[in-house]
């Protein structure tokens, strides 16, 4: 005699999926194949001189060893903004994108250029009539410059 069962078990006994296992392939990442050629044999990679620095697109104010660059100055909503850094021979010591017309933003940048000069031990301090010199230069540039 076969054995009964209720209604609500038999329809779950049909719906009943197989379950998939766990090492599927699709659950894996595909495995790397090599060519099986040893290292020793595979070409060395061609060692390309780096090229030499291009020309500031900027301008630049030097006070003592400390030089103020402004790069890449551009025209935004009639306002003049620059990549505008602060560096000590090769060691940048602070770098931010600033607009130069607006009093704010050159605060802004003399206080945390100011601090991070003091945090590197560098005396040399940047005055607010050295970044308006710097502004005149960029702004001189950017007018210079094709608009896109």
């Amino acid at each position: 005699m076969a054995k009964r069962t209720s209604g609500k078990q038999a329809a779950v006994e049909k719906v009943a999926r197989p379950r998939r296992k766990v090492g599927a392939p699709s659950a894996r990442k595909p495995v790397r194949r090599t060519t099986g050629q040893p290292t020793a044999e595979r070409p060395e990679p061609a060692v390309v001189a780096a090229p030499e620095p291009a020309p500031p697109s900027g301008a630049r104010v030097a006070v003592d060893d400390v030089l103020v660059e402004a790069d890449e100055p551009r025209f935004e909503r009639n306002q003049l903004r620059a990549l505008v850094s602060v560096r000590r021979g090769d060691q940048v010591v602070y770098t931010e994108q600033v607009n130069l017309d607006w009093p704010g933003g050159r605060e802004k940048f003399l206080r945390k250029a100011t601090r991070a000069l003091g945090a590197a031990g560098i005396a040399t301090r940047i005055s607010e009539a050295l970044l308006d010199e710097l502004r005149n230069l960029a702004r001189a540039r950017a007018a210079a410059l094709p608009r896109v």
